[in-house]
């Protein structure tokens, strides 16, 4: 829901201060067991913050003098704060233009201040952009962040751009390079204690391993990430783990078992108002359909799951792509092109709510 109490311009500095401390806050928050309340925080204000960008966006690189670069500290403080909002709330190519823009004007102005700031705005950059599929400009987006990081002496950081690292070399299927990036950042988090941090780079080196065929090795990583996810009250990350376990449950013909993970995965999706996650869920029902004899049902859900990453602008993550032809090739087999085209049409009619509900009904 939407705040009616809006931000008048011309604005004032305290006004983008106060919004660049809530976004903070948010953030701070954002991995905790009260994730649900301050995403909800921010989307109520979300007009306001995109009014306050867009005004400190024109004013940080128009005005000279003294307020120059307070100006610009708030902008890189707000927009660097926003990214995972962006993300989950799946405003990707909103949030991945402001951060571009943003990146760019400070090429333009030769901006030198604020390292750690420009390497929180260039990592999001870098995440959204890889959600939307562009990964050959993901690479130089991570490795400036990288180096930012690593002069200013960011360890948390440092660790955060070598993990996503590993998760662009695991969407070229370099797997070797995929476990070198990640197994480097685990290490580290380890030694800072860094529990979330160890929670997000065991999945993706679950995911290593699913890639590879090890649904043995993958489980492990995915339990025991699962385990830390629990444990923080991270619903994003039990979602995460709960999806990428039914894809092995699937793959492994457990069915019961992969139903009940991607269950639970969506409803806290729904509940976190994961996008792209919901996306995700949608998909492996329709596997669990077309396994358990409902092929139409199972392409009424592909057909659901396309409009919705259409809409947010996500394709599949490579990673997922095997499995997601697999399952919807056994389908269409099944159905024939007609019949599979006229339930992928049903689907992608449907609205979020009715496709939800599809997808839970027996």
């Amino acid at each position: 829901m939407r705040s009616t109490s809006k931000v008048e311009r011309p604005f004032l500095p305290q006004q983008a201060n106060f919004l660049a401390g809530l976004a903070e806050e948010a953030e701070a928050h954002f991995n905790g067991p009260d994730q649900v309340e301050w995403f909800e925080k921010l989307e109520c204000e979300y007009d306001n913050l995109e009014a306050v960008l867009n005004w400190l966006q024109e004013k940080a690189f128009t005005q000279s003098g003294p307020q120059r670069l307070p100006l610009l500290k708030l902008l890189l403080r707000l927009a660097g704060a926003l990214w995972r909002f962006w993300q989950v709330r799946g405003y990707l190519t909103e949030g991945r233009t402001r951060l571009e823009g943003i990146i760019s004007s400070c090429k333009q102005a030769g901006v030198v201040q604020f390292a750690a700031l420009r390497a929180k705005v260039l990592h999001g950059a870098g995440v959204l952009t890889s959600m939307q599929g562009d990964f050959n400009q993901v690479v130089p987006l991570f490795e400036e962040s990288l180096k930012l990081r690593r002069r200013v002496g960011d360890q948390a950081g440092i660790t955060a751009c070598l993990n996503n690292l590993g998760i662009l070399a695991l969407y070229r299927a370099d797997y070797e390079q995929a476990t070198a990036y990640l197994s480097e950042s685990l290490t580290l988090r380890r030694q800072q204690g860094d529990k979330w941090g160890i929670c997000n780079t065991l999945t993706n080196l679950g995911n290593v391993k699913l890639g590879q065929g090890n649904y043995l090795a993958a489980r492990s990583f995915l339990e025991e990430s699962l385990t830390y996810g629990r444990e923080l009250g991270d619903k994003r990350s039990v979602a995460i783990c709960l999806y990428n376990l039914g894809n092995i449950a699937l793959l492994d013909k457990r069915v019961e078992q992969a139903l009940s993970y991607y269950k639970e995965s969506l409803a806290i999706r729904q509940e976190l108002g994961d996008k792209v996650g919901l996306a995700e869920c949608l998909e492996g029902l329709a596997g669990i359909a077309e396994v358990s004899g409902q092929a139409n049902k199972a392409a009424r859900l592909y057909g659901a799951a396309a409009h919705l990453r259409q809409v947010i602008g996500a394709p599949l993550e490579p990673v997922d792509q095997p499995n997601y032809n697999q399952f919807k090739e056994q389908t269409r087999q099944k159905l024939g092109q007609n019949t599979f085209e006229e339930n992928w049409t049903l689907g992608s009619n449907l609205s979020q709510k009715e496709a939800f509900e599809y997808a839970l009904a027996s």
